[in-house]
């Protein structure tokens, strides 16, 4: 009868460990899938927030034409405000010369909160006008003449002198303009 008992308690020892083994592997997963979802939580917000950003800027409804790519990404910013690596870029087109198209980017970003800052390059073929707002976000925006760089690109891809291009008005419209976001931190 003792070796009953001992043969009920070595299988009660081994059930009770294989027990233990599972609800290991179950917590584990449980757990690894939990930290998984706060982790990825934050890439999702700083999508948001930087699309909620563009929004903000409303410039489809100003006469701005979404032109080529928007490209918005989730991943953190290296250096949290580094503007040299924006988080989000557009580019649009408006039908004025690249002048007409920097005062009207300077009031539209001032009816969205955003404070001007500097402009970068002011005599160059693309210029770039620096923003700010009370967050400490940076938003850069590249401007060119469309026309000049179409024609500066096409002779340089078909290996012809760029030299007429290159001689074109620089203030001739319509412009391209490219909008670089960086959000300090994401803030928003």
């Amino acid at each position: 009868m003792a070796k009953a008992k001992s043969n009920k308690s070595k299988a009660a020892r081994k059930s009770t460990h294989w027990d233990v083994v599972i609800f290991s592997v179950i917590g584990t997963l449980l757990v690894l899938v939990i930290v998984g979802a706060i982790v990825s939580m934050p890439s999702g917000m700083r999508y948001k927030h930087r699309k909620d950003a563009f929004k903000q800027l409303n410039l489809e409804n100003k006469g701005f034409h979404p032109h080529g790519i928007c490209k918005i990404t989730a991943r953190p910013d290296s250096k949290g405000g580094d503007v040299t690596r924006p988080a989000a870029h557009c580019s649009f087109v408006y039908s004025a010369t690249v002048s007409e198209t920097a005062d009207k980017i300077k009031s539209t970003m001032k009816d969205a909160g955003w404070t001007f800052k500097r402009d970068a390059y002011p005599d160059s073929a693309s210029p770039e006008l620096h923003f700010k707002n009370d967050k400490g976000n940076f938003l850069i925006v590249s401007l060119s003449s469309k026309p000049r760089d179409d024609a500066f690109y096409n002779a340089n891809a078909m290996n012809q002198d760029i030299t007429e291009a290159a001689d074109m008005d620089m203030d001739a419209g319509p412009t391209e303009v490219i909008v670089a976001l960086n959000l300090k931190h994401d803030q928003w």
